[in-house]
């Protein structure tokens, strides 16, 4: 079911707040924005040919990056993405071994497009997973 990583997603009240991480990337590393109305987010996304992060920060206060925030106020990891082909027969076994998503709506899309499912993190020991559907043409290479 899970193919790889897609990403760690990292919640920043601001995108200030995060130039050590450039420092870890030693300045080898390409970035993107992305604005997603869905999510209620602005993504910074940092990326080689090997790792993607993704530093979210609220849109408004109704963001669950916000909640997120209220709780964490440094921020931190919010979640953690894995790729997946087979999506919907993929959910279709979660729902039978009664791991729930929390994921509203049937079809939502992640920051740079892809289809998307949260699972709910009271299933998953309180972590929470993301299950990105594999896409062939992704940019981050």
């Amino acid at each position: 079911m899970i193919q790889n990583i897609s990403h760690i997603a990292i919640a920043v009240n601001s995108f200030n707040d995060i130039k050590n991480w450039k420092a870890l990337f030693d300045g080898k590393f390409k970035e993107k924005m992305y604005r997603s109305e869905s999510q209620q987010v602005d993504a910074l996304v940092f990326y080689n040919n090997k790792i993607k992060i993704e530093f979210l920060k609220p849109l408004n206060l109704n963001s669950p990056i916000s909640n997120f925030l209220k709780k964490n106020k440094l921020g931190g990891i919010h979640h953690i993405s894995f790729c997946t082909d087979n999506f919907d027969d993929n959910l279709k076994v979660l729902k039978k071994e009664k791991i729930r998503t929390i994921t509203r709506g049937g079809n939502v899309s992640g920051v740079d497009g892809n289809k998307i499912c949260f699972l709910n993190p009271m299933d998953l020991n309180g972590v929470l997973v993301e299950l990105e559907k594999k896409e062939e043409n992704n940019d981050y290479k």
